[in-house]
């Protein structure tokens, strides 16, 4: 009686499973590692403007960066309490108007 050998497609399968969990695993560590160096210059950043020009300067450099951030990640801007901005519309929508 022969042993069982898995077939070629079996194998297949198999390396394909573990290629892309580990492609997932390397994703993912270089996300970190990105995300990581960000902060790190950034609060390298605020260090050196705050050893160079006061503490001020580094709390309105945050500022700018909190907003920029805010408006490139779609939340909706804020005043100086935190508190929701809301804007009514000047025009109604084209598919509310009447002509």
């Amino acid at each position: 009686m022969e042993p069982h050998i898995p077939s070629l497609e079996f194998l297949t399968w198999i390396v394909g499973f573990v290629s892309f969990f580990s492609f997932l695993a390397v994703v993912s560590w270089v996300r970190a590692r990105l995300r990581e160096r960000q902060a790190f210059y950034k609060s390298e950043t605020i260090k050196k403007i705050a050893e160079s020009q006061g503490g001020s300067s580094a709390l309105e450099y945050l500022r700018d960066g909190d907003r920029a951030e805010g408006e490139s990640s779609g939340d909706p801007p804020k005043d100086q309490d935190g508190q929701v901005q809301i804007h009514a519309a000047k025009t109604l929508p084209h598919w509310l108007s009447m002509g």
